[in-house]
């Protein structure tokens, strides 16, 4: 099992990479430095989740963010 190491400290490790998940908006506002930024996401995705989140409709949100992330997620793989 890997320990779990600081910020500063992974920075010694020469083949890590950070993946920053959130929105271009979000990666843009704040981001760990040197992140590569693959949103899963678009702004309206987000916000279209996030309303149906805060409507109450927690399990619909859920789906959402299935049905917008399910498509993007091969892309992904196939850049690493």
């Amino acid at each position: 099992m890997r320990n779990i190491v600081t910020y500063e400290e992974s920075l010694k490790e020469k083949n890590r990479i950070y993946i920053d998940v959130r929105t271009r908006e979000e990666h843009t506002e704040m981001t760990i430095p040197s992140s590569i930024n693959l949103p899963i996401f678009t702004e309206n995705e987000r916000k279209i989740i996030g309303t149906e989140y805060m409507k109450g409709s927690k399990e619909k949100a859920k789906l959402l963010g299935i049905t917008y992330a399910k498509d993007k997620l091969v892309s992904f793989f196939e850049l690493f």
